[in-house]
């Protein structure tokens, strides 16, 4: 029987943080996991809010597809640079 790889973004930066040899608990890295995650995607929400603000780039749909595809690539090359 095959397993299922998990590959969502909180689990995987809980494994991160406990295959360092962190001394965390299962339950602590799982919550480190979830604020790493978090504070990632307010990074990027604090980014978005920059360009619209002190760019000629107004808030839309099409330039929230566009930035979401960006950062859809710098997340896989974050990904890619982890593993």
């Amino acid at each position: 029987m095959e397993t299922k790889k998990n590959f969502t973004e909180p689990d995987v930066l809980s494994e991160i943080v406990a295959e360092n040899n962190s001394g965390f608990s299962k339950d602590e890295t799982k919550a480190i996991g979830w604020v790493a995650h978090y504070s990632i995607e307010l990074g990027f929400v604090g980014a978005y809010s920059q360009i619209w603000e002190h760019t000629h780039i107004k808030s839309s749909i099409a330039s929230g597809a566009a930035l979401g595809a960006v950062s859809g690539l710098i997340r896989i090359l974050g990904w890619t640079q982890m593993f």
